[in-house]
């Protein structure tokens, strides 16, 4: 137990050395975000227009949502169409891909994403029940620019050069040790017997 409290003792005060010793030249830092850019890009947003159809006002909402699909592909405007209420009227503004799965779901969330923007979708189902939409705008996306990163860049190679060094210098510390196995006394515990004799 005591030497389970060395150790991790030991790797604490490796870790703080290793910390106080890491150095990163700025043309490091850039070099590490020129590979790492999916990293600092600003997270992609979409604005939404969905019609709604409940499981629990609706006995076939598939089938509701389906034909207003084919309204909608007949010219017929969205308002005109028998659906379900939602909050804000149906529209989704500035929402990101983890708040529609957080919202509605990962088929949902997927729908959005991959939609051809200003089409309307096939229907889409949910916890909720079902719904078609129509992307209207895309926005984000964008890399960062490096000024504007810097900061998570620095932390970033930092952390990978700290456990990089740290699983080194503890290799290293590894191999000051020898091991060696008691072969009688592991053929003891499994009750097999002992290669040597």
């Amino acid at each position: 137990e005591h030497d389970l409290v060395v150790r991790r003792r030991l790797v604490q005060r490796m870790q703080h050395i290793i910390h106080s010793q890491v150095t990163v030249a700025e043309n490091e830092l850039k070099a590490w975000y020129d590979s790492h850019q999916n990293h600092f890009k600003t997270p992609q947003y979409y604005r939404v227009e969905q019609l709604f159809f409940s499981h629990d006002t609706r006995t076939s909402p598939k089938r509701d949502a389906l034909a207003a699909k084919r309204q909608l592909g007949e010219g017929t405007p969205p308002a005109s169409i028998n659906s379900d209420a939602l909050l804000l009227n149906g529209k989704l503004s500035w929402i990101t891909q983890p708040e529609l799965r957080n919202s509605f779901g990962d088929d949902f969330a997927e729908a959005v994403v991959t939609a051809n923007e200003g089409r309307w979708s096939a229907p889409i189902n949910s916890a909720y029940g079902v719904h078609v939409l129509r992307v209207t705008h895309t926005g984000g996306g964008q890399l960062a620019p490096f000024a504007q990163a810097r900061a998570q860049v620095v932390a970033a190679v930092y952390a990978a050069r700290e456990r990089d060094a740290l699983q080194a210098a503890l290799a290293q510390f590894r191999q000051r040790y020898r091991i060696t196995i008691d072969t009688a006394a592991l053929s003891e515990l499994s009750g097999a017997p002992d290669p040597a004799s």
